[in-house]
């Protein structure tokens, strides 16, 4: 029961309404996104974190999937990925979160919830995040992903 009053809080604490959409944050040198990456990049890791994948997606814009840690002991069963879009505009704010609760004696993996939210819903960002879910997934050894998608 532990367990389950740690996780509810990790999983709650860093949400915040992704409806309330904030003006880009402009990019360190305009007009140049790959330097944008790069810092932002930096950024996360000297926090502790961890970029896992950086794609871009039809509409042009570069996506990057980084991890959470928060050195908790759980952070090899609760998985709190982040989704950083940056567009010529800039970097959005919020970013866009997905967890994922890993059973490692099982094997499998469940997808608790994607929060891509507002005008940010049907642009490629979740496609861009379920192929880091499942390079994730693989570097895990995990043989099953199972989750429940709502609105």
């Amino acid at each position: 029961m532990q367990h389950v009053q740690k996780f509810i809080w990790i999983w709650r604490s860093p949400l915040r309404p992704l409806k309330r959409e904030h003006k880009p944050i402009p990019l360190k040198r305009k007009g140049d996104i790959y330097y944008e990456v790069q810092w932002q990049t930096a950024s996360i890791e000297k926090e502790g974190h961890k970029v896992i994948h950086v794609d871009q997606t039809r509409h042009g814009e570069t996506v990057m999937i980084y991890r959470l840690f928060h050195h908790d002991g759980l952070d090899d069963q609760d998985i709190h990925l982040r989704i950083k879009t940056t567009t010529p505009k800039g970097v959005l704010m919020p970013d866009s979160n997905a967890f994922l609760i890993v059973y490692p004696d099982s094997k499998l993996t469940k997808i608790a919830d994607i929060r891509i939210e507002g005008k940010r819903v049907s642009l490629g960002y979740g496609s861009v995040l379920m192929t880091a879910i499942m390079q994730l997934v693989d570097q895990l050894q995990v043989r099953y992903v199972t989750g429940w998608i709502s609105e």
